[in-house]
């Protein structure tokens, strides 16, 4: 589990300041008695399709390939819409 945790870390900062939506998730999971993996669930898809662009592509190609595994024949825009 801690491996897990590492590399999703590792993967937010590649895309971006993780900072912002780490910040939120404690903030949520004060406020609302959530655990944080709970509020990140909830925020992480939303602020991955708020910083997504074409320049940061290539970068949701290879989140998508190597953390979530999907068909290296996709086409990036398909692979950062999933």
């Amino acid at each position: 589990m801690m491996w897990s945790v590492a590399s999703g870390d590792q993967w937010i900062c590649i895309l971006g300041s993780s900072t912002r939506s780490i910040t939120l998730g404690h903030q949520l999971s004060a406020y609302y008695d959530l655990t944080h993996g709970i509020t990140l669930a909830l925020i992480m898809p939303r602020w991955l399709k708020y910083i997504k662009d074409d320049e940061s592509l290539p970068l949701f190609r290879k989140l998508g390939l190597y953390a979530f595994m999907l068909d290296p024949m996709l086409s990036s825009q398909i692979i950062a819409n999933n």
